[in-house]
């Protein structure tokens, strides 16, 4: 058996332990309201009947400007731009769409990225890979003080977690994150170098 000279023991181990190069992503995401249940009149006391959808109230849908900290540089969406106008004509309310690009990082270095949602302020996504990709969307609104509290502290209340979701997720396929108020579709991409 011939025997291997450090040099190339040292190369071999190298590029063992280096790994598969991993493609940065390509990130698309809309976050959406749903519209307000009201039940008819006639239905009120004994509540039977069918739900109407109330109209929502219409809103600008928020898009940070190209030089804003909270996310990278901004793009039109690509592969979920024709969901807006779907969402709008069912009622839905569109707070937020974003597409950005992102570097590949394992869970300690990903980038964890505030999301800037006027009504659900506390909100963030990072996107980071093990051996599959993952995905850790939280929204929330920030918390309201107890009006009955009789002793109130001087730290603000903690926020009220709407979706805190951990998903696996697969590149090209929409994923649609679910509560009755709100709702998130995602999408990500492998840039391919």
């Amino acid at each position: 058996m011939p025997k291997l000279r450090p040099p190339v023991l040292s190369l071999l181990l190298c590029l063992c332990l280096s790994g598969p190069a991993f493609a940065d992503y390509e990130v698309e995401l809309i976050v959406f309201e749903r519209p307000a249940l009201s039940l008819p009149d006639e239905a009120q006391g004994d509540a039977q009947g069918d739900a109407e959808i109330a109209p929502a109230p219409p809103r600008e849908v928020y898009e940070p400007p190209e030089n804003a900290s909270d996310l990278p540089t901004t793009h039109p969406l690509a592969a979920l731009a024709p969901f807006p106008p779907k969402l709008i004509e069912q009622g839905f309310t569109v707070l937020a769409q974003w597409r950005w690009e992102q570097p590949a990082r394992s869970f300690l270095g990903a980038p964890q990225y505030r999301l800037p949602i006027p009504d659900l302020s506390e909100s963030y996504l990072r996107i980071y890979r093990t051996t599959p990709i993952f995905a850790d969307l939280i929204l929330a609104m920030p918390g309201e003080a107890d009006p009955f509290d009789t002793n109130p502290s001087a730290d603000p209340p903690p926020p009220m977690t709407i979706i805190n979701e951990k998903r696996r997720v697969r590149f090209q396929r929409i994923h649609y994150f679910d509560h009755p108020k709100y709702g998130a579709l995602l999408v990500v991409n492998s840039l391919q170098e």
